[in-house]
């Protein structure tokens, strides 16, 4: 369980005012460094330090003026569409910040929507605006763009943002030539540690390390000296160089189980932990772990090819980027259209044959896909749930799998942390065993799922049978909640992992469906905000587990300064639940839990949501979940409030048996799920009937 850290944004770092150097500056893509004499507006940073990843620093931005600005002029700062803060003009004390200076014109600001303003490229749903109220801005002037309190990206890259100004009213906007400053990895704080998930006893194979600050960068040119330990026993001594990679070869294992890898520092500064490895006398296959969906500078994304291949160095063995060509002669290809032209695709060619992954993002319409490509549905993106429309795809008929992608097209969303798993016979290649669906998703970590229905594989098309047999077993990183078995894109069973236990600790859901509820090909519900308290009465607050809220900037929770019976949280959901347990120790006969959640606006565009104001004794939870749906403009949003009554468990065989309703064509798939919104997505196995209906 985690102790819960009450931070505050501006308390994280101390504050600096910076100067940027004129060797660290380049220009983006929207100029070049000739710009300043030839009419164009520009605009450079001032600095003298460094700046390092999630940082929080005042910046000092100039922008030279080379033609008049008069009044009605106006000056725009946009945000790159991967910065997840916003800018803002009003709070000075608060984050993000900004303010534009000079001493001989009147300026207002605000904010504005980013859909009421022409000419501008795809980002956050708002922009500050700079409008010139009184005066003249005259060629050879400087404008002074100070930010105040503002977070850096955590990412290590160059960064800046992008700047529009409208010279007169009712014309065009100008981009200007903005330069962008290096932000740079933070110092070594983990270890990244990769294993082959599935180990044959005896045989000899690499481990890969990688050195990260604490936001994953990874970090070069720092020698620290690691001792490698195998099941908690050291096995050697190595040391680090020039680059943040290091291969370890020649590790093995002589007996049949779990196994981990570990590394620390000489002085435990730094650790780190593998993923799980599963050693058997005799491995049938192999799991390779793929994200098919990056984005590099070129197609949108913040990295280089050989950036990004760096940073996932032992998070994944296949880090596919798109529009670029791979091992194998794979290529990627990105359709991105609007649902009306088609919605978005992305095609991959790998020499003998091709295949389409549609995702739920801007939906396909299936009419418009091949039925004689193999297809697999990106039913995760980001923090975005598309599981429906995997459902939607293989309820028409179509064989597909299910994958998972980090990458979003959501502005000012983070990377997530899904992955597919791909099972990968001997005398096949990763993709071959793509092609053929035999994948599950993963929203985190590295688990191993190895299950069959009839002895078919997901993936696969079993022969029609009267009784349908599901035996398995999974092995996770983190604490198991249900195994739910599903047909036809409903839950028909479940098993619960982990024996009967009081354990004080209460669990709260919160859910709003992604999925259209008119015609099967619209766009998808663009997520809802929780912003609210839980407040217990009769009991203490002992701790809070809420890995999920900690890890992406979109949630935040933590026990209130002034009254140490309330949880403040933020959260988001689209199409998926946002969790946090709460471990309480009861005082006094009667305990009431208290949440409420504010009336918020829909994100872009979507419907506004209702105040929800809940009140549940800890008696009422003993005869089971307390479960409410809440109408939010046409769509069904749920709270579910349960007591956590069982042991918790990272391991668990489990078997189902289906005669019920029984029909050729149906197809099941299986939905892990742990206690923090971890989440396993098997492709489904399909029985009896045919690929696709005509």
């Amino acid at each position: 369980m985690i102790k819960v850290v009450i931070a505050v944004l501006y308390l994280l770092t101390t504050l600096s005012l910076l100067v940027l150097p004129a060797f660290a500056m380049e220009m983006d893509d929207q100029g070049d460094s000739t710009s300043r004499n030839n009419g164009h507006f520009t605009a450079y940073w001032q600095m003298n330090n460094s700046v390092h990843a999630g940082q929080t620093v005042d910046l000092v931005q100039y922008i030279e003026i080379t033609r008049e600005l008069g009044v009605g002029s106006l000056i725009y700062i946009d945000q790159p569409v991967h910065y997840p803060g916003q800018l803002q003009s009003r709070k000075k004390e608060g984050a993000n910040h900004i303010a534009l200076v000079t001493g001989n014109v009147m300026i207002n600001s605000r904010s504005v929507e980013r859909d009421s303003i022409q000419g501008v490229k795809s980002g956050a749903g708002l922009l500050t605006e700079f409008e010139v109220v009184e005066g003249t801005l005259y060629p050879g002037e400087r404008l002074n763009l100070q930010y105040s309190n503002l977070k850096l990206p955590e990412t290590a890259h160059r960064f800046s943002f992008p700047i529009y100004i409208g010279v007169n009213p009712g014309t065009g906007l100008e981009p200007v030539r903005v330069t962008t400053f290096p932000i740079k990895p933070g110092p070594p704080v983990k270890i990244g540690i990769s294993a082959p998930s599935l180990v044959q006893r005896g045989d000899l194979f690499d481990v890969r390390l990688l050195i990260t600050d604490q936001y994953g960068n990874p970090v070069s040119g720092s020698s620290i000296s690691l001792e490698i330990l195998v099941d908690g026993k050291f096995n050697r001594r190595v040391q680090t160089g020039d680059t943040a990679e290091i291969v370890i070869p020649g590790l093995q294992f002589e007996e049949d189980g779990l196994h981990y890898i570990e590394s620390r520092s000489a002085g435990g500064g730094l650790v780190g932990k593998s993923n799980i490895i599963i050693v058997k006398e005799k491995i049938e296959h192999r799991i390779a772990w793929v994200d098919l969906h990056l984005h590099d500078q070129q197609t949108g994304g913040l990295l280089s090819p050989g950036e990004i291949r760096t940073k996932y160095f032992t998070d994944l063995d296949v880090p596919l980027v798109v529009s670029n060509v791979h091992a194998e002669n794979i290529r990627s290809h990105e359709i991105m259209r609007p649902l009306a032209q088609g919605g978005n695709l992305l095609l991959l060619d790998y020499g003998t044959g091709s295949l389409q992954i549609p995702s739920g993002n801007i939906p396909v319409d299936h009419r418009r896909l091949n039925p004689e490509l193999p297809i697999l549905t990106e039913i995760l993106s980001g923090l975005s749930l598309y599981e429906w429309y995997g459902n939607q795809l293989a309820g028409y008929g179509y064989k597909v799998g299910f994958l998972a992608t980090g990458a979003t097209h959501l502005p000012g969303e983070e990377q997530g942390r899904g992955k597919s798993a791909v099972l990968v016979f001997p005398q096949e290649t990763w993709i071959d065993a793509l092609s053929r669906g035999r994948t599950y998703a993963v929203s985190a970590g590295k688990p191993i799922l190895n299950w069959t229905l009839n002895k078919g594989l997901p993936g696969s098309r079993v022969t029609d049978s009267r009784i349908r047999n599901v035996t398995g077993e999974v092995h996770a990183p983190y604490n198991l909640d249900r195994i739910e078995l599903l047909k036809n894109g409903t839950v028909i069973d479940q098993r619960l992992p982990g024996s009967a236990a009081e354990t004080g600790r209460i669990q709260i859901s919160l859910m709003s469906p992604s999925q259209p509820p008119g015609q099967p090909w619209e766009l998808p519900r663009q997520g809802r905000e929780w912003v609210g308290y839980l407040r217990v009465e009769g009991a203490s607050i002992e701790n809070i587990e809420a890995g999920g809220y900690r890890e992406n900037h979109y949630r935040d929770i933590l026990v209130n300064p002034e009254d140490n019976q309330r949880i403040d949280f933020i959260t988001w959901t689209q199409g998926d639940r946002s969790s946090f347990i709460v471990e309480i120790a009861q005082q006094q006969d009667d305990v009431y839990l208290e949440l409420h959640i504010m009336a918020g606006t829909g994100r872009l565009s979507g419907p506004d949501t209702p105040a929800i104001n809940q009140r549940v004794s800890l008696d009422n939870l003993q005869n089971g979940v307390y479960q409410r749906y809440f109408d939010a403009g046409g769509y069904k949003d749920q709270v579910e409030i349960s007591l956590v009554k069982r042991e918790s468990v990272n391991s668990y065989a489990f078997d189902f048996t289906d005669t019920k309703d029984i029909r050729a064509g149906d197809y099941y798939y299986l939905r892990i799920r742990g206690y923090e919104d971890e989440t396993i997505w098997s492709s489904p196995v399909y029985v009896g009937g045919f690929d696709v209906v005509e």
